[in-house]
């Protein structure tokens, strides 16, 4: 076969696999800056298959990633694109970060590709080769840098291949940025051979959220990953320590090595848990259960309030009984308080049978000699309120979350108005148990927005997970009539329930 013969092949296959160009022409530099070729790591080759799969049975690929830290998606989205640009006709690529600071390292990573492509294959020098653009006037395609910014950003722009990074970020810029810029590009995608990509470090319930919720919805266009961190050989520690029940709890749960359990181990310990819950999640769930910069209650609060001692009983304080009681499919949360503590949380299986969920609370409210009694008002209804009174023996308090607050000055519902004083509790010296689905519950609670000056939350059925503790420990700070003073500490053996 003649050289010119073999280089036809050679740019038949590269045209046909973007992993093999990918690996055969790239260079990128390591970490220590030598330029050396791009060999794609099993997260990397899984993302590019999964492009490549979907444009060949779906006609377009549209991708939520959700992963660990420095796993190389957004390098491998880069080398993505530029094989894009260069083997397809008048691709109009876009890379979309909240800094510009962020979009340029994208583009210098690029560009830096470009200038080390190998020669012998004979790929078009861009007419246009810098930090805000990259063009071809050959084959007509382009890389072009964008900030999600304006309110008509993206509108009447075609757009072929499209990576948006860290896009939890956006709304920092503006409230409301992601949604206006999603609405201005979604309609300039092509019905066939677009590539979308979407990835963020996790920052609670926000733009990651919402399009993974969406790609959950069947005949969905969007589809998600999820790349676990323990999967990176990288992450990995000689150092050992003693550790913790949970953190054997996890090695065990997830096979872990002991040098990855102890690298998950210094990180939390040096960072704290929910961070390392948040950049390095062991699933799904673990991702979207931390806190954010929209969480009412912090991820440092939360933490401080699981470490303290018990503070002293005292007598005369009652003890106070949340319960948000459950809707057939969903758990029943409850939680006892005497001043400030949190003395006893947890949840009951999903129940419809409204008086055996009666029986077993009026067990804890025996155990606990408890006094007012607060229960939200939704789920098994007015029914199960008269049916617990019965069996508890004293008045329940009915909270409508969303009813009007008590200071509508500062509060949009009741909701907000009773979370807002337990965050004000916890931030005041609050202890709560070391419960960690406790802990994802209370940062899943996030502000929506201040309405007319007002404060509002999320609303409960955006949330992955219905917040029953966290409402049941919120609905222990409700007003209501006062029960009998505590005058014991004495809990009993609950057997498990089946």
């Amino acid at each position: 076969m003649s050289s010119d013969a073999k280089l036809d092949s050679l740019a038949v296959k590269f045209r046909q696999d973007p992993v093999f160009w990918m690996e055969a022409c790239l260079k990128i530099r390591a970490k220590g800056g030598a330029l050396m070729p791009f060999r794609l790591n099993h997260f990397q080759k899984r993302l590019v298959e999964a492009v490549t799969d979907n444009l060949r049975k779906n006609g377009h690929a549209f991708f939520v990633i959700l992963k660990g830290r420095q796993l190389g998606i957004s390098t491998v989205c880069r080398g993505l694109m530029l094989w894009r640009a260069l083997h397809f006709a008048g691709q109009q690529c876009v890379v979309a970060a909240h800094e510009v600071g962020l979009t340029r390292q994208s583009m210098t990573i690029m560009r830096e590709m470009l200038e080390n492509l190998p020669k012998p294959v004979g790929y078009p020098i861009p007419e246009i080769l810098s930090d805000t653009r990259i063009f071809w006037q050959r084959n007509g395609s382009a890389i072009l840098p964008r900030l999600p910014a304006g309110k008509s950003e993206g509108r009447g722009m075609p757009v072929h291949f499209l990576h948006c990074t860290e896009v939890d970020f956006y709304d920092t810029m503006q409230a409301g940025t992601w949604e206006r810029f999603l609405g201005g590009v979604l309609p300039a995608l092509p019905k066939k051979g677009a590539i979308f990509i979407v990835e963020s470090t996790c920052q609670g319930r926000k733009a990651l959220f919402d399009l993974y919720t969406k790609s959950l919805e069947q005949n969905s266009s969007w589809q998600h990953i999820f790349f676990p961190w323990f999967e990176e050989p990288q992450y990995e520690t000689d150092a050992r320590q003693e550790l913790s029940e949970r953190e054997l709890e996890l090695q065990k749960q997830y096979g872990l090595t002991d040098g990855q359990i102890n690298f998950w181990a210094n990180f939390s310990r040096q960072c704290g848990e929910l961070m390392a819950l948040r950049e390095y999640p062991f699933c799904i769930d673990d991702a979207f259960s931390v806190s954010s910069s929209s969480s009412l209650i912090l991820a440092d609060a939360v933490e401080k309030a699981m470490a303290r001692l018990p503070w002293p009983l005292q007598e005369r304080e009652p003890l106070v009984m949340g319960i948000d009681p459950s809707r057939l499919r969903d758990s029943t949360g409850f939680a006892i308080r005497q001043g400030k503590n949190i003395l006893e949380v947890g949840e009951l299986p999903p129940s419809g049978d409204a008086v055996e969920l009666a029986k077993s609370i009026a067990e804890y409210v025996r155990a606990y000699n408890v006094g007012p009694i607060f229960c939200d008002s939704g789920g098994l209804g007015g029914a199960f309120l008269d049916i617990l009174q019965r069996q508890v023996g004293r008045f329940v308090t009915a909270i409508d979350f969303s009813e009007r607050a008590q200071n509508e000055k500062k509060f949009a519902n009741r909701r907000a108005e009773i979370y807002d004083r337990l965050r004000a509790w916890i931030d005041g010296g609050g202890r709560i148990p070391p419960n960690q689905g406790l802990a994802k519950e209370l940062l899943s609670i996030e502000i929506n927005r201040r309405k007319e000056g007002r404060l509002l939350l999320e609303p409960k059925h955006k949330l992955a997970k219905s917040p029953n503790m966290a409402d049941a420990c919120a609905l222990t700070m409700a007003d209501g009539p006062q029960g009998p003073v505590h005058r014991l500490y004495r809990p009993i053996e609950i057997k498990p329930w089946n």
